[in-house]
């Protein structure tokens, strides 16, 4: 196998993207409920080279821009609240506009207010319907953490090594979704609805060429994502080496990730008929799910403390990523967004209990780092990644308020203010 694409090196003008950052983190200033803020600017410029034992030969170019930026502030309760948006692309040059970045930052710091001035939620146990983004960002960590299987490292008797199983390893075979459900990983996917996709790709990190998966079929699970690195049952590589692994092994990851359902509704209709089951249930309110947050945007002492409420809870042992913008829906259609719920004992478990897929779809991208819930700010590896889903209805969940003591707000105001 050989492939020597042509390179045309591009200089990176690091003037230019620094003021656009600083032009950017603008659309924060005279804001005094954003108590934190950051606006970050990578623009990467390279060449991969590969020559293996097996004779492939490979030059490739290897760029990626992106734009993230996060906002924080904190409730009259001390409670923080955050939201973080993010773009990213393959070409430098077709990263979105700055006017769309900055409605990107302008959006966010609406968000930010809102949520500052929402009440707290309060435990619930019903219908929840999750947006097509909301959808894919859950899906993304649902699935795309699970649709590998890592070998167990052999130990030494009494030496436990650091070791995290798919939660769907034992699943081949069975039902995990709806039967009209199908779920494919498609890496040379270029393009969605005229919008390019960052999780294209030619080949993997092991020079292994990319290939399309058709991973869940009529809700069953039936094929995974490999590297080089045998799996029992699975004995080739299907181009999925994406990220380094423990051991000196790569990781496989997913890369354009498609839910297609073949039965859909209106998300209109899909709304009603979740309000339709809080009705039959004597529930006032359903729950709305916008936007999670996903890639996480809070430190590292937020993920720890929202693994460990995860493991109490009984969900997954890798945690979920708790919401960023969720709401009440009443009877009469209105929506009230409230703040500091996570989910209650979620895992891939429930994918299972989808009742309702909607016509309208939604691409959701992010750059996975290798780091629990795609940390942001952390990891050291890019896996530009790209979900496209329809809405989800589920019948039952469960929602949580997390018993934590809130920090108490500054008692001065920040300096200049």
């Amino acid at each position: 196998m050989k492939s020597l694409q042509k390179i045309n090196p591009k200089k990176v003008d690091e003037a230019r993207w620094s003021a656009m950052a600083a032009r950017l983190s603008a659309a924060f200033q005279g804001l005094p409920e954003i108590q934190n803020s950051s606006v970050d600017v990578q623009v990467l410029e390279g060449v991969t080279y590969l020559l293996n034992s097996e004779g492939a030969t490979l030059r490739y170019p290897d760029s990626l821009g992106t734009v993230t930026a996060k906002v924080e502030g904190q409730a009259p309760d001390g409670m923080f609240v955050r939201d973080a948006v993010s773009f990213q692309s393959l070409e430098i040059d077709k990263l979105p506009a700055e006017a769309d970045l900055r409605k990107g930052m302008t959006g966010i710091a609406d968000n930010l207010r809102a949520l500052l001035q929402a009440p707290a939620g309060e435990a619930f146990s019903g219908p929840v319907l999750f947006e097509p983004q909301a959808a894919a960002q859950l899906l993304a960590q649902l699935l795309g953490d699970n649709l590998r299987f890592p070998r167990k490292p052999l130990a030494e008797p009494g030496r436990p090594v650091s070791f995290l199983p798919s939660e769907l390893e034992t699943k081949l075979g069975s039902r995990i979704l709806p039967d009209w459900i199908d779920v494919v990983d498609d890496p040379k996917q270029t393009s969605w609805k005229g919008q390019p996709l960052v999780g294209f790709y030619e080949f993997d990190l092991e020079g292994v060429p990319a290939q399309t998966v058709s991973v869940i079929e009529k809700g069953v699970l039936k094929n995974i994502l490999t590297t080089r690195q045998p799996v029992k049952g699975f004995n080739a590589s299907n181009g999925h080496a994406r990220l380094p692994g423990s051991y000196g092994a790569r990781s496989a990851a997913i890369s354009n990730l498609f839910i297609k359902a073949s039965q859909t509704t209106p998300l209109a209709k899909l709304r009603q008929q979740m309000m339709d089951l809080c009705k039959q249930r004597g529930k006032s309110y359903g729950m709305l799910v916008r936007k999670l947050n996903y890639p996480f945007s809070a430190g590292g002492g937020d993920l720890q403390s929202l693994a460990q409420g995860s493991q109490q809870s009984g969900g997954s042992v890798r945690p979920v990523s708790p919401p960023v913008l969720i709401y009440r829906v009443y009877a009469d259609g209105r929506e009230e967004l409230v703040r500091g719920l996570r989910f209650r004992g979620l895992s891939t478990r429930m994918l299972r209990d989808v009742l309702g897929a909607s016509e309208e779809t939604a691409l959701f991208e992010y750059i996975n780092n290798a780091a629990p819930l795609a940390l942001l700010g952390a990891g050291g590896f890019l896996a530009p990644t790209s979900v496209i889903s329809p809405a989800l209805l589920f019948e039952e969940m469960e929602l949580e308020l997390p018993q934590e003591q809130l920090p108490k707000r500054p008692l001065v105001s920040p300096p200049g203010s």
